[in-house]
């Protein structure tokens, strides 16, 4: 009997730590232009992901947000890459053009000297980006970023 109580305690014990290990928030978006992307953040370190009328946020526990989600046109996401150059106002801070999703990740600074974190995202086949912007930090961003996940259907 005790060593049945002792299996029965392991696989318990086993059973808590293998569903903590990783868990995932999702939305599935049906853009206007007919694609649907699926967001998928990792949410194992605590970070929550809502979405309210097609902007999806990435929020702490107590629902401060980190970043927010906008999904642009292609055409909005092609502006937005020829205009991210390196100025006064703009660090590009990373460059992935060969790989899909290909991105910028930028970093903005307004005329009071506050920044903000944003990454310009850009599908193959696929009309729709998105724009996600993190006023936190460059550490912050990132770390969101490597959080999330996309799976597009166009």
């Amino acid at each position: 009997m005790k060593k049945i109580m002792v299996s029965l305690i392991l696989i318990v014990v086993l059973a808590v730590t293998l569903t903590g290990c990783n868990s995932y928030v999702a939305f599935t978006f049906n853009v206007e232009n007919n694609d649907q992307i699926k967001v998928k953040l990792d949410t194992s370190n605590g970070e929550r992901l809502s979405q309210k009328d097609g902007i999806f946020k990435i929020s702490y526990k107590d629902d401060t947000p980190i970043s927010i989600g906008i999904f642009q046109t292609n055409e909005a996401i092609d502006n937005l890459f020829n205009i991210v150059k390196p100025s006064d106002n703009i660090t590009v801070i990373e460059e992935s053009l060969e790989s899909n999703p290909q991105y910028i990740f930028y970093q903005t600074k307004t005329d009071t000297d506050k920044s903000e974190w944003n990454y310009i995202i850009r599908f193959n086949d696929t009309e729709t980006g998105i724009a996600l912007a993190n006023e936190t930090s460059e550490e912050s961003a990132k770390k969101i970023f490597e959080l999330l996940t996309f799976e597009v259907n166009p």
